[in-house]
């Protein structure tokens, strides 16, 4: 439950998640999201701004938003190919939208480790692939838990 705090006139956005359908083509063998995208919880002030959760961890806010209480992780992919090669390409989305009680909110500026490119470890045949984003609030945006999809599509020859 998210509630407005009357000490800093500030309403908590509470834990924003992003949660990640992937997209599978020929010669990729499986991706499992082990860990969704969250902003976590967020207060909004009277001049919107930014969250942003890195592929490394690392969150920013901007303008009038404060991380409160952490909670923010970068999505986590185990991408695996048991045999043939071990390369694959990445593509990630360009921009998707958040919804929640106060409308919605654009996400975009997706990022991910390893970036465009990866490669499965031999012998195990499988890595680790983290996604970060930037989430726009805008000033004084209504509390609540807002979230949404996007697609990953992992393409291996």
């Amino acid at each position: 439950m998210i509630q407005t705090s009357r000490s800093i006139g500030r309403a908590a956005l509470g834990a924003v998640l992003l949660f990640l359908p992937w997209t599978l083509s020929a010669g990729a063998v499986g991706i499992v999201n082990d860990i969704p995208l969250s902003f976590g919880t967020l207060i909004s002030g009277p001049t919107s701004g930014t969250a942003t959760v890195t592929s490394a961890g690392v969150t920013t806010t901007t303008g009038g938003v404060i991380a409160f209480g952490g909670g923010s992780a970068p999505a986590s992919f185990t991408i695996t190919i048991a045999q043939g090669n071990p390369n694959y390409t990445i593509l990630i989305p360009a921009s998707t939208i958040l919804t929640g009680p106060g409308g919605t909110m654009v996400v975009d500026t997706f990022e991910s480790t390893p970036g465009g490119r990866g490669h499965v470890r031999p012998p195990t045949g499988f890595q680790t692939m983290t996604v970060g984003a930037t989430l726009h609030i805008g000033a004084n945006q209504a509390p609540g838990t807002y979230s949404g999809t996007f697609d990953i599509t992992v393409t291996a020859p």
